[in-house]
C-alpha cells in the first residue's frame, strides 16, 4: 500500500487516520493500519468522520489538534467529497498547515485549490505513450467514434484504462466458462 510505504519512507513513526464509515473507507483504513504496522508505524488513533456535518467535523479536528501527541500526520481514508469537507473544516479551525495531510488517490483527485497546506497525495497517473493505451484509443475511435470521449478524458481519468482491462478480463473468464461446458448453476466452478 503506497500510503504506508510513503509514511515509512519519510521516517514517520506514528500517525492518525481519519476515515468515513462505508466499506471503501473501512477497508482502506484497515489495510493501511496492517501495512503501516508491518513497517514499524504506529497508528495512534482512528477517527470516524460523519459526513455533511461541518460543525461535527470542526469538533473532530479540534479534538485531534488538542490530543495529537507526537503525531502530526493525518492519513485520510475518505472519498474526495469527504476530504473537501474535512479540508474546509481544517481551514476554518486553523489546522491547515499545522499538520501533514496524507491522502489516497480519491482525496488527491480534488483540484489543488481545495487541498490544504501540508498536503501530500497519491494520484493515479497514466503514461500517455503506453502502447496499450494507444491501442485502446485507436480501437475505440475506430469501433464507436460517436461514443469516444476524446483523448483528454483518458488523461483526466486514467481509471478508464483500468475499467477496460477489467471488462476484458471478465470477458475472457466468461469465454473460458462457456468453453468448459460446465453448468454454471451448480455452484461448483
Amino acid at each position: 500500500m503506497a500510503m504506508a510505504d510513503l509514511v515509512s519512507f519519510l521516517g514517520w513513526t506514528s500517525c492518525q487516520v481519519i476515515r468515513c464509515e462505508d466499506q471503501y473507507c473501512l477497508g482502506l483504513a484497515a489495510r493501511f493500519g496492517q501495512v503501516a504496522s508491518g513497517k514499524g508505524v504506529t497508528v495512534q488513533a482512528v477517527h470516524t468522520w460523519s459526513m455533511n456535518d461541518l460543525e461535527a467535523t470542526k469538533s473532530l479536528l479540534r479534538g485531534i489538534a488538542a490530543n495529537c501527541g507526537k503525531s502530526r500526520v493525518l492519513v485520510l481514508c475518505v472519498h474526495a467529497s469527504d476530504a473537501k469537507e474535512i479540508f474546509a473544516a481544517a481551514n476554518a479551525t486553523g489546522l491547515s498547515g499545522k499538520v501533514i495531510w496524507l491522502g489516497s488517490w480519491s482525496a488527491s483527485s480534488l483540484d489543488n485549490v481545495y487541498l490544504p497546506e501540508g498536503y501530500l497525495g497519491l494520484r493515479i497517473g497514466i503514461n500517455q505513450s503506453n502502447p496499450k493505451l494507444q491501442q485502446l484509443q485507436a480501437y475505440w475511435k475506430a469501433t464507436r467514434p460517436s461514443s469516444y470521449p476524446g483523448d483528454a478524458r483518458f488523461i483526466e481519468n486514467p481509471r478508464i484504462a483500468f475499467a477496460y482491462d477489467a471488462v476484458f478480463a471478465l470477458a475472457h473468464a466468461y469465454t473460458e466458462l462457456v468453453r468448459s461446458n460446465k453448468d454454471v448453476r451448480d455452484g461448483d466452478l
